[in-house]
């Protein structure tokens, strides 16, 4: 979206006036960019977008394709093939729901997308899922991998139910697909910056990652996590000084982002612990020149034993140290802010 911005007014501190006043900014001004990912410390009142021409795009699922075959080499493969890619892993059964993205002209045998949200199977929470839900809720950790497989049941069954399974329309239509009433989770959320001639090597170190962590803690009797990985797939966005896929000047010829969100019902046993060791070994993992590793602002990160947002190291050192060349802007240069 960033790219897509002409202009915008926000609220900024006037340091000669000593009060806050709108201003506007255009591309090219050095408020712009810093605005367009400014992390809710600023006060954008109006947006100007460039809008392009809609696309018809097609969408198809696929929900037989194992973990393994699509999170890794598969994954690059995936990208290579169609561009847009989307791949929701569910953990312990290594299931699959992959939808991919393709231009679409002419005649097509796909249903056609007449308006967006096409998965009422996903967004209302099947009878099923509603039960294993509650009573992991209300203390019954060790049913997840019921859960998860009830999921996936419950999507392949609505993909064949209601023709959703290949999808034809304006790309509005076919790539809004998530609505409020859906089952709602506590995400950890991260983006690898890498080449896209090593996108399948930074899948696939990310998969022995998690895999690694649920069979250890599963061992213990521990199941911290209970709802699918979602990983997707851009390219970089220039605009946004603070994105979490903005190019790294250290790394120009990383050109590829894989976004990584990682999905559990808030307040699940053990969740924290997991979170951590996860984000420590990401961190640890996806250092140049395989890749950099961000957190995606609007998600779960810098996990502690109080959960998100709690460890002070990350806080403080490791993630200023992903975007340390950030301009300021006058909107957060008030002393406090």
């Amino acid at each position: 979206m960033g790219a897509l911005v002409g202009s915008f007014t926000a609220i900024g501190w006037d340091r000669d006036a000593g009060r806050y006043v709108p201003f506007t900014a255009e591309r090219g001004d050095p408020d712009f960019r810093p605005h367009l990912a400014h992390l809710g410390r600023a006060f954008v009142v109006d947006v100007t977008l460039c809008v392009e021409r809609d696309t018809w795009l097609r969408c198809v699922s696929d929900v037989s394709a194992r973990a393994r075959e699509v999170v890794g080499r598969g994954l690059a493969e995936l990208v290579d093939a169609a561009g847009r890619v989307e791949v929701l892993w569910f953990p312990y059964i290594d299931r699959t729901w992959v939808k991919t993205w393709t231009p679409s002209w002419g005649q097509s045998f796909s249903r056609p997308a007449v308006q967006p949200y096409n998965y009422p199977f996903s967004d209302n929470i099947p009878g099923p899922v509603a039960d294993l839900t509650a009573r992991i809720v209300k203390g019954r950790p060790e049913l997840a991998p019921e859960l998860v497989e009830a999921q996936h049941a419950a999507i392949t069954w609505g993909l064949a139910a209601t023709g959703a399974g290949d999808l034809v329309g304006p790309s509005k239509n076919v790539l809004l697909y998530a609505k409020p009433s859906m089952l709602r989770y506590s995400l950890g959320g991260w983006t690898v910056l890498t080449r896209r001639a090593d996108l399948g090597e930074a899948a696939s170190r990310f998969a022995d990652i998690y895999r690694s962590l649920l069979n250890d803690y599963k061992e213990r009797g521990l199941y911290p996590v209970n709802g699918p990985v979602e990983l997707r797939v851009t390219g970089l966005d220039p605009s946004p000084s603070l994105a979490a896929c903005a190019p790294d000047p250290d790394n120009p010829n990383f050109d590829t982002a894989l976004w990584i969100n990682v999905a559990t019902l808030p307040g699940s046993l053990a969740h924290a612990t997991f979170f951590t060791e996860l984000e420590r070994r990401m961190f640890c993992v996806f250092r140049p020149p395989l890749a950099l590793i961000r957190v995606e602002w609007s998600k779960g990160w810098a996990y502690g034993p109080r959960g998100a947002w709690s460890s002070r190291a990350m806080l403080t050192e490791t993630i200023p140290a992903t975007c340390r060349r950030a301009p300021r802007v006058r909107s957060v240069e008030k002393a406090g802010l």
